[in-house]
């Protein structure tokens, strides 16, 4: 092996950057995605890695607050989640 990620990796970084981004340019009014990307690009990997992490792990946390107020907490969960990445 050359040191390189392997290829289902390397697709899971790229879906999971691909959220962030498009989560963040739903909440940053005025910024479109390729704006977002283009920013998020310009950082060091590691900043990126921290973003990224940053982003999903907030996601997952929204979630689980969520999901404490059961089936309705969820929907409304999900629902929130479809309007900022709309």
């Amino acid at each position: 092996m050359n040191g390189s990620l392997p290829d289902i990796f390397r697709g899971a970084g790229l879906a999971c950057r691909a959220v962030a981004i498009t989560l963040l340019s739903g909440w940053l009014t005025g910024r479109d995605f390729a704006e977002v990307e283009r920013r998020l690009a310009a950082r060091s990997t590691g900043e990126q890695a921290a973003i990224v992490g940053a982003v999903l792990a907030a996601l997952f946390l929204l979630a689980l607050l969520a999901a404490q107020a059961g089936i309705v907490g969820l929907a409304l969960y999900g629902l929130a989640v479809v309007v900022v990445a709309r």
